[in-house]
């Protein structure tokens, strides 16, 4: 989803310093690995859901502020009213995270896939109920794929 005015750029490009570069592809594989892999990283660890989520989240809290540091630094104020709005989106989010590191990770771990194939069809159908995002058919067609690969997934 898009909160902000952008100019629109072709699908897997990255421009950077003024130079132009196909990095795009290359930041979806590193998201992909840290979103689907941090999971079986935490299994590995051998800690409980609940130390490896907690640890997750302040590391995680620590890098992107050390990452956005020079932004947040520099951009305007936040409003109340956006300030507002992104907090309920982190408990929205912290629910979530506390779900998936207690209760799936722990109870039910084949249902993990499951979860984060959901995500991108969460995103494209709030953005269409929201934002009035277009909902074209190649996109109604891909929740259908995706629907089939959860069932597939979760049997």
């Amino acid at each position: 989803m898009h909160f902000c005015a952008t100019i629109p750029r072709p699908l897997f490009t990255s421009y950077t310093s003024g130079a132009f570069m196909n990095l795009g592809f290359v930041y979806v594989l590193i998201v992909a690995l840290g979103f689907g892999g941090w999971p079986q990283l935490a299994r590995f660890s051998g800690l409980t859901s609940a130390w490896s989520t907690t640890i997750l989240i302040i590391t995680t809290a620590v890098t992107v502020l050390a990452a956005q540091w020079n932004t947040l630094s520099t951009d305007p104020a936040p409003t109340t009213r956006g300030v507002g709005i992104v907090i309920v989106g982190g408990l929205a989010n912290s629910l979530a995270m506390y779900l998936f590191g207690a209760k799936l990770m722990t109870h039910q771990p084949q249902l993990i896939p499951v979860a984060q194939v959901l995500m991108p069809v969460v995103t494209v159908l709030l953005g269409y109920a929201f934002f009035s995002d277009p909902l074209p058919l190649r996109h109604i067609v891909g929740i259908g794929v995706v629907a089939v690969g959860m069932y597939l997934m979760s049997t």
